[in-house]
């Protein structure tokens, strides 16, 4: 999330949260660690069930390293 989501926001990633949580697997892609996730999200009750939705049943994988944009800009 780049930026906190509003309400609206909120309560549709909840939506599909909820949608995706028995009917297979779902990928969330994040510039932010799973711990700080909860504190960009406005809703804070709507994003204790969201985050009980997401982060119970994952594996989380986190990639470090240098941008990739770094990596493949033309060279001057």
């Amino acid at each position: 999330m780049l930026s906190q989501p509003g309400a609206e926001g909120s309560h549709r990633l909840l939506e599909i949260a909820e949608k995706r949580s028995f009917s297979g697997s779902t990928i969330y892609c994040s510039q932010l660690p799973p711990d700080q996730w909860h504190q960009r999200i406005q809703e804070k009750i709507v994003a204790d069930a969201l985050l009980d939705r997401i982060v119970n049943r994952s594996v989380v994988i986190q990639i470090g390293g240098d941008s990739m944009r770094k990596r493949n800009r033309p060279a001057q």
